[in-house]
């Protein structure tokens, strides 16, 4: 009888062990179940973020990149450009036959372009300290110092290239005065043309989005094509697109002297192109000076612009949940900055620096 005493008490407690271990394997077979659909969700969470992170950096590079361009037009090209050509160039003789005058500093001080005494390779430099003279008496220099999208129009009027007061106290001819003018409308007019087929450009590139539409369909596999693609992200975009003026002179003065060849140093007269004589050189579309941008984008852009996109969960799951009624969401916020178009931040103090960076933060 023993022996049947202890066989029987052997299967009760098996079967007491039974039961837990039957709902050990259950709770194990869930909790399988439960890491592999959190990582199958997380998988799909993470591709999403890559893929609006690429999106976001890729479509902000283009301002970055059209900026950095427009403060290298604004700035370092033309001071550079003259610098080279004109510095070189044998000083003007003043009719009190005592003193000289360079062309390159008279055309500065008249406000014909701007200049920094700086060396621009400095890269310890956080502005560049490039901007007009503003001593000219036609306050010409300190108006263009203090140029603003908001507050200036595209027509910068009259440029004085060439004063009279230039004319009347040195030997300045008005055939050298003609050459150097031809020269400046050329650089000028190369200048122009390049911000203009940028500023194009830029528009082409950033119109719908099309960069973080293309970006995001690439990296998410989401959309069937590139066109319905992350319509809400572009959103942030497309919200406030940037605005740019392209400022320009549709008037030149100037002023030299006429020589007798037999006698270079007794001028017959002085020769004006000005308004008042009617025959001013006269621009209809205008020439190139600089380029300002809307204060109120560039504030927005180095704040930065808040990327949200929803994206679609997996349709199935072991526990049949809904994921698409939490309605998951993607978002990074990427930033423009570092760099100064016109006059920003420092009124009358234009400084253009490419420092523009674009830097992305989640």
């Amino acid at each position: 009888m023993r022996p049947l005493l202890g066989h029987g008490l052997r299967s009760a407690e098996l079967g007491q062990i039974l039961m837990p271990a039957l709902i050990l394997v259950f709770c194990l077979t869930l909790f399988v179940r439960l890491i592999f659909e959190t990582a199958k969700i997380s998988r799909e969470k993470i591709r999403h973020q890559f893929a609006v992170d690429a999106a976001a950096f890729i479509e902000m590079t283009n301002y970055s990149d059209f900026l950095n361009r427009t403060a290298y037009v604004n700035g370092a090209f033309p001071h550079r450009i003259f610098k080279e050509t004109l510095e070189g160039l044998d000083p003007i003789l003043g009719k009190d036959n005592s003193t000289y005058v360079k062309i390159y500093e008279m055309l500065y001080q008249n406000a014909a372009f701007p200049k920094t005494d700086q060396t621009l390779d400095d890269s310890s430099l956080p502005r560049w300290p490039i901007g007009y003279a503003d001593s000219d008496k036609a306050g010409r220099g300190e108006r263009l110092n203090q140029l603003s999208y908001t507050r200036d129009p595209e027509d910068l009027g009259t440029l004085d290239f060439v004063t009279e007061d230039n004319a009347y106290k040195t030997y300045i001819a008005h055939k050298d005065v003609m050459d150097i003018y031809q020269l400046y409308a050329q650089i000028y007019s190369l200048l122009g043309s390049v911000e203009d087929a940028q500023w194009q450009v830029f528009k082409r590139l950033t119109d719908n989005a099309n960069f973080f539409r293309k970006s995001y369909w690439l990296n998410s596999g989401d959309c069937t094509s590139a066109d319905n693609c992350g319509e809400q992200g572009a959103q942030a975009f497309k919200g406030s697109p940037l605005r740019a003026k392209l400022h320009k002179v549709t008037a030149i003065e100037l002023s030299g002297n006429q020589f007798n060849q037999s006698n270079l140093f007794n001028p017959i007269s002085v020769l004006h192109n000005r308004k008042k004589f009617g025959n001013a050189i006269e621009i209809p579309d205008g020439l190139f000076q600089l380029t300002t941008v809307n204060e109120g984008n560039l504030r927005r852009l180095k704040y930065g612009y808040e990327v949200i996109q929803p994206w679609d969960p997996p349709a199935e799951n072991y526990f049949n949940v809904d994921l698409k009624a939490f309605r998951p969401r993607v978002r990074a916020r990427v930033v423009s900055g570092g760099g100064v178009v016109w006059n920003e931040g420092s009124p009358g103090n234009p400084s253009p620096t490419p420092k523009f960076q674009t830097r992305l933060y989640p």
